[in-house]
């Protein structure tokens, strides 16, 4: 307290009052930047770790989709099998009807 004192009866009140308000300034400035020098790196930090999510999701949605095309191509053969089976269901019941409609013709005469 003694030093304000000192400062304000060599100097003058209105160059003390203009020093600590700089000096008020200035330790503001500091902190506000300390601040946002430490708010800067959490982000930056954050922004890393979600690259990183982000890749890796990229990495196991190209590989579901690689998955999903071996799938298709499996359900492509499965179904040109079905058809290749109901055709041969088809012409067996044909024959198995002509079968039958030749014998029940051939006892009825």
């Amino acid at each position: 307290m003694e030093e304000i004192s000192t400062l304000i009866q060599t100097m003058g009140f209105p160059i003390a009052a203009c020093l600590a308000l700089g000096y008020y300034v200035f330790r503001t400035n500091q902190d506000t930047r300390a601040d946002f020098l430490s708010r800067e790196n959490k982000l930056l930090e954050a922004n890393k770790e979600m690259s990183i999510a982000l890749n890796k999701s990229s990495d196991v949605i190209r590989e579901a989709t690689q998955q999903h095309l071996q799938i298709l191509q499996r359900i492509g053969d499965v179904e040109g099998r079905v058809v290749k089976v109901e055709s041969k269901v088809e012409t067996i019941d044909i024959n198995v009807l002509k079968h039958i409609d030749y014998h029940s013709d051939s006892k009825n005469n």
